[in-house]
């Protein structure tokens, strides 16, 4: 009985430790990312992401220049797997696309990952529904960086 008694007690304490440490490598990673994401913020042209607004301003130069620079922050920052800019729209519910690290060069209907889908790439413009507007971790990042708390 005794013994059965210590090993729930043993279980328990390290369940609780594991739970911690994996909430505090979380928390983190979140402040590791917002440091990244306010860093690199300052390095983008807001005239150069404002003439990206639709499909057709890939074949634009400063496409090409936003896209780079993404690549850039991924390279430099091993940590970062994905890399975009979004901007808002009058609903709330969605966002645009502005650029994507993994969308130069634009090509039509390809399977880059090999899931078995076409067109693994998105252009600007694309629309993004935010099912959580008012907990989105996009709206408060237009006031400071932030990382999404609802994320594990």
């Amino acid at each position: 009985m005794v013994f059965a008694i210590c090993a729930v007690l043993a279980a328990s304490l390290t369940w609780g430790m594991y739970r911690h440490t994996y909430h505090l490598n979380l928390e983190r990673l979140r402040e590791r990312a917002m440091g990244i994401a306010a860093t690199v913020a300052l390095q983008f042209d807001a005239s150069d992401l404002e003439e990206l607004k639709t499909y057709r301003d890939v074949s634009k130069p400063v496409y090409k220049k936003v896209v780079d620079m993404l690549n850039d922050i991924r390279e430099q920052n091993p940590c970062v797997k994905y890399a975009y800019i979004m901007r808002p729209t009058e609903n709330p519910y969605y966002w645009k696309l502005v650029t994507d690290a993994d969308s130069y060069p634009l090509l039509p209907f390809v399977d880059l990952d090999g899931d078995g889908l076409l067109n693994d790439q998105i252009a600007p413009g694309h629309m993004w529904l935010d099912e959580r507007p008012k907990e989105s971790a996009k709206v408060h990042g237009l006031l400071k960086p932030t990382a999404d708390q609802h994320a594990h």
